[in-house]
């Protein structure tokens, strides 16, 4: 059922997805509304962003795994959407930080970025997704090329080993939940670089394998 899934099926889950991913935005504002974030508001909505950026980029990362073992070829087409979520939430995230934490100081900003290595792992890894936002529509793969294209957008394993860092870096003590985070991080990390050794040994397999001889038909003479 799931791996012969029909267009109308695939539309429908992936307004069900689109959804859903409104749906922290939407309860984060709630809480807001109702006074309901804490001592620190401004801390509680940094923080809750920059949780739900780096839980919507190991989503996205998952998606090939997912389709891979499931053979549901479908899954495929929600990771283009899951990745713009995590640019979205990711710039929610920077923007609470510039406006509401820091009230648009850009030289206390940039004085951040250079001594504090939690927002430096941050920052980096902001900008590392910013092209990978700006090259995810199908025009910009034809421009590219595919082999450029994947070649740029192999980044965003970075940016996952950024963003934990940047979580663990900033809560300091209590690491519990970035080390949860590290985990998926890394069994998803490990399962391309086991894809890509199992793809090398197949092409020298192949590239060792002795050729076959044509052999030409003798076509008796009458």
């Amino acid at each position: 059922m799931f791996a012969q899934a029909s267009p109308r099926q695939i539309a429908a889950v992936k307004l069900a997805v689109f959804v859903a991913c409104l749906l922290p935005l939407a309860l984060l504002a709630r809480d807001a509304w109702q006074d309901a974030l804490g001592a620190n508001p401004i801390e509680a909505v940094t923080r809750a962003l920059g949780d739900w950026t780096l839980s919507f980029l190991l989503i996205t990362l998952a998606v090939t795994p997912l389709r891979r073992y499931t053979g549901w070829a479908w899954l495929g087409r929600l990771r283009r959407m899951l990745g713009l979520y995590t640019f979205f939430y990711a710039c929610l995230h920077v923007g609470s930080y510039v406006g509401l934490d820091q009230f648009f100081d850009w030289r206390e900003i940039a004085a951040d970025i250079v001594k504090r290595p939690f927002i430096t792992a941050g920052f980096v890894a902001f900008c590392l997704l910013v092209p990978l936002a700006a090259t995810s529509t199908n025009a910009m793969v034809r421009r590219l090329g595919g082999r450029r294209w994947q070649a740029l957008h192999r980044s965003v394993y970075l940016v996952a080993v950024l963003g934990v860092l940047h979580y663990a870096w900033m809560v300091k003590r209590d690491i519990a939940l970035p080390l949860a985070y590290g985990l998926v991080a890394a069994v998803l990390l490990g399962l391309r670089v086991l894809w890509r050794e199992q793809e090398r040994r197949r092409q020298l397999a192949g590239a060792y394998l002795p050729k076959r001889k044509r052999v030409i038909p003798i076509v008796a003479k009458r």
